[in-house]
């Protein structure tokens, strides 16, 4: 299979449709960062950026420059939300988090699947 390269990269910050949902999933039209880019597919993996509120804990991930990325009000990732989905989705790109967030994002996902630290590098 020919490799594909996506126009996203892990990091970005997208508009994404994510309906249809059921239940507690995360709904509508919101943020989402891109935590995977798949190598052949028009596929990337995203946690939602939701508003900060009173979410406190390990899986939320506060976005520190939210307005540099283009968000409106202090926001945090829920790492909890993992879902992979078409390009297709994706509205528009609106900036990009940190390294150190891609990092934080990484780890969650260890944690969430239960990896070892050692393995979150490249």
């Amino acid at each position: 299979m020919e490799k594909i390269l996506s126009k996203f990269s892990v990091g970005d910050v997208v508009r994404v449709n994510l309906d249809l949902t059921t239940g507690d999933e995360s709904k509508k039209t919101r943020p989402c960062v891109v935590i995977n880019v798949h190598p052949k597919l028009q596929l990337v993996t995203v946690f939602p950026i939701t508003d900060a509120g009173n979410k406190k804990g390990q899986v939320f991930i506060p976005v520190h420059n939210f307005k540099a990325v283009g968000l409106i009000k202090p926001s945090v990732i829920d790492s909890l939300q993992i879902r992979t989905l078409s390009v297709n989705r994706i509205i528009n790109k609106t900036g990009a988090i940190s390294a150190s967030e891609i990092f934080e994002c990484r780890k969650n996902i260890a944690l969430i699947f239960e990896i070892d630290e050692e393995h979150l590098t490249s």
